[in-house]
């Protein structure tokens, strides 16, 4: 057992990276639940956007899992997966979890993110733009 400078056992890697992946689902889990909360607070705004947009999330470059934003048919909806009854997205959007975050909560401009590298987009870029205005404004009433 590895002990630190004060003779106590040090926590091994392994747990500590567990639990940081759950914090990350926690979070990413939030960030979906708000924007179902967005689309329902605000479907005048989300209406204007007419697309879906498929979220393909990753951890350490491999698919950690997606969800969905569709904006094209009413109800309007944001579940896990792909986009239903085999439409292809407006948009795709590729972006590591701690990204989709750290976009989401505003500590990292979208645009930045995609000049970086850091989002990845395939499809219909102006949809994005769009999806983004919808966000602002709801950010704008919290």
């Amino acid at each position: 057992m590895m002990r630190d400078r004060a003779g106590k056992p040090k926590k091994t890697g392994s747990k500590s990276k567990s639990w940081d992946i759950d914090k990350k689902d926690r979070n990413r889990e939030k960030t979906e639940t708000e924007t179902k909360d967005v689309v329902k607070q605000n479907p005048d705004a989300a209406r204007s956007v007419k697309a879906s947009v498929l979220y393909v999330i990753t951890q350490n470059g491999k698919e950690a899992g997606k969800f969905t934003l569709d904006l094209k048919n009413e109800p309007f909806s944001v579940y896990q997966g792909d986009v239903k009854n085999g439409e292809k997205p407006t948009a795709t959007v590729t972006v590591d979890d701690e990204d989709f975050v750290k976009i989401a909560s505003g500590q990292l401009a979208p645009q930045k993110a995609l000049m970086s590298g850091k989002l990845k987009v395939k499809g219909n870029v102006m949809v994005l733009q769009k999806l983004q205005g919808v966000m602002e404004k709801q950010k704008s009433k919290l």
